[in-house]
């Protein structure tokens, strides 16, 4: 990854990080369970807000030197974007 990416996942992922730990102590102390799941989507919002900039700092690195590459390469480079983000694979 390249900043300013790196930085700002880092910052992310402590952030879950910390609020996980409470999600944990939340469940261990049988709190309202709505209050759990509130918690655990904010956990899982900032996850997905990371996988965001570490893409597009890929796309910005690795992507960006693909135009010099052959088609192939490429298609190979979308698949595998594709795959990793749970998307499928679709010939037109």
């Amino acid at each position: 990854m390249i900043e300013p990416y790196t930085t700002q996942v880092k910052k992310n992922l402590q952030k879950a990080s910390g609020q996980l730990e409470t999600v944990i102590k939340m469940a261990e102390a049988d709190r309202y369970c709505m209050d759990i799941i509130q918690q655990t989507n904010a956990v899982i919002g900032i996850l997905q807000q990371s996988n965001s900039l570490i893409l597009e700092s890929h796309l910005r690195t690795c992507g960006a030197a693909l135009a010099s590459k052959s088609e192939k390469e490429r298609d190979g480079f979308i698949k595998e974007i594709l795959r990793v983000c749970g998307m499928s694979w679709r010939k037109k």
